[in-house]
């Protein structure tokens, strides 16, 4: 009798000490990846990870932790990414405004100086797609 006391003792302290944190940790995971869209739209600025508790087990403590800053690490990466992506739309607009005002200041009309000089002439223009710095 005392063996299965025992036994059951160590079922449940495993269970609240080791096994419910790791629950927990599957269904914050669970959580974050459910909500990537939101966060990629820019529209949940919340920390799931911060919400949880940390564990007397080193091991879950640590993966806790990293998954903090897990989290932490790609909002910066999703804030970066979308900076540069607003970036690119702005000079991608300047460099078509470019094209067009070098394409508006070639001319286009050589009858008047086929007539003079009795040449054919012929000029093309291939604007830059991009600008390398």
């Amino acid at each position: 009798i005392a063996t299965v006391v025992i036994s059951i003792g160590v079922v449940v302290l495993l269970r609240s000490r080791v096994v419910k944190p790791i629950g927990n940790i599957s269904d914050t995971a669970e959580m974050f990846v459910g909500n990537y869209e939101l966060r990629a739209a820019g529209r949940d600025n919340s920390h799931i990870f911060e919400s949880m508790e940390g564990s007397n087990i080193t091991e879950l403590h640590n993966l806790t932790s990293a998954l903090k800053s897990m989290e932490l690490e790609i909002g910066s990466y999703l804030s970066d990414l979308d900076r540069l992506a607003m970036e690119r739309a702005r000079l991608d607009t300047e460099l078509n405004l470019a094209r067009r005002i070098q394409a508006g200041v070639l001319s286009t009309e050589f009858d008047p100086i086929r007539e003079k000089a009795g040449v054919d002439i012929f000029a093309t223009m291939a604007p830059a797609k991009e600008v390398g710095g």
